[in-house]
């Protein structure tokens, strides 16, 4: 599965945190009805946007190291499905087999991007239609080939896919046919060389670089347009947008915290404490009532939501249901949209979390629809 997300939400932390330590009490699990999928036809455009999902799924059951292989296909088929708030399933198109990866959402909301698994080959998925189109190949060679391609932001009008080069990692922005349109710089003085980590602003105009030392901020042309040092870091990245001027960053050595870098007066503030076990690294961030939910590395590649404390760490959130990793992947309508996985394995289910109750909605994956879903997607800028 590729990238799981990245988006902004525009409230004030300090508040948050300050107003947002009580404890959950209440926890319950709803799995609502689950009736037959609807086509493309039926999709409410006119509705499509914060709170929708699309997510991949297949028959497959969610399996974890060296988990049995009956009821489990080598090469299943599997489906795009556009997932309205309230659980009812869109089915795009079928796939005969899960060759092609899905690779994103566009800001529209009315287009996937897609690839093969060596990223050689790229193409578009009219959501209102379920067909492809645009596709282009990738000239992958053993010395430069693409490790992530992306749409761009705001509304997904490019194309961007980051290359490794030997020992350095370049970004390049291409049209949505194929056609270069611009190699973004990859070293910045101090800060040292981009490690292949960034994240575009909510407008599109300006791209934030993870460097060993800090995050460089150039612009959607390539120019450079400022350099922010994170103390006691040797690797950052750039995860999100918080606010239009606030980069949330992950950045350390051993272990890894969140900073706000306010691109507007170049302060870099702490937004979580140095993490202790269970918490090995605070990866990402979403604020929303009551407080502030902050996506957590475990131990052995285990991932679970935590919820931000006044003494800026975090405690693990119990999630009805969530058995093995979650994956927080956006938030609306005080609402946090997650995905869970098998520990160490495949794909489980998508789900609505409510943090005031305590409560989740299960709307595709067990026990509501069976098989496992393998990517999943909030709606862009969620």
């Amino acid at each position: 599965m590729r990238r799981l997300g990245r988006w902004a939400a525009v409230v004030s932390i300090a508040l948050l945190v300050a107003g947002g330590s009580a404890s959950i009490s209440s926890a319950s699990v709803t799995t609502p009805a689950s009736p037959p999928a609807l086509g493309v036809g039926s999709i409410p455009w006119g509705d499509v946007g914060p709170g929708w999902l699309l997510a991949v799924w297949t028959p497959n059951p969610p399996r974890g190291p060296g988990g049995g292989t009956r009821g489990y296909r080598l090469h299943p088929p599997q489906i795009l499905f556009l997932v309205s708030p309230t659980g009812v399933r869109y089915q795009v198109v079928r796939e005969p087999n899960n060759d092609q990866l899905v690779l994103g959402w566009s800001g529209d909301g009315r287009r996937a991007l897609q690839g093969t698994s060596s990223l050689g080959s790229i193409s578009q998925i009219n959501l209102a239609t379920g067909t492809a189109f645009d596709r282009f190949k990738v000239h992958n060679t053993s010395s430069n080939f693409a490790t992530n391609v992306a749409y761009s932001s705001p509304r997904g009008l490019a194309i961007m896919i980051t290359f490794e080069r030997g020992e350095s990692v370049v970004l390049q922005r291409y049209s949505l046919t194929g056609h270069l349109q611009l190699t973004y710089p990859d070293l910045f003085g101090g800060l040292g060389a981009w490690n292949g980590h960034f994240a575009e602003s909510p407008d599109g105009t300006e791209i934030a670089m993870g460097t060993p030392n800090g995050v460089a901020l150039v612009s959607n042309d390539g120019q450079l347009l400022a350099t922010y040092r994170v103390p006691r870091s040797n690797f950052c990245s750039p995860t999100r947008w918080w606010t239009p001027t606030i980069i949330l960053a992950s950045c350390g050595s051993a272990v890894y915290r969140l900073y706000e870098i306010h691109v507007d007066t170049g302060a870099v503030n702490d937004l979580t404490a140095s993490p202790k076990a269970p918490d090995y690294a605070d990866e990402n961030a979403w604020a929303t009532h009551p407080g502030v939910y902050v996506q957590d590395a475990g131990a052995c590649g285990y991932q679970y939501m935590g919820k931000l404390g006044p003494n800026h760490r975090t405690t693990p959130v119990n999630v009805p249901h969530a058995v093995g990793s979650v994956f927080i992947l956006g938030e609306a309508n005080h609402l946090l949209a997650l995905y869970t996985t098998v520990a160490c394995g495949s794909g489980s289910s998508v789900l609505w979390y409510n943090p005031f109750l305590g409560s989740a909605s299960v709307v595709l994956g067990p026990p509501v629809t069976g098989g496992g879903v393998t990517g999943a997607w909030s709606f862009p800028g969620t």
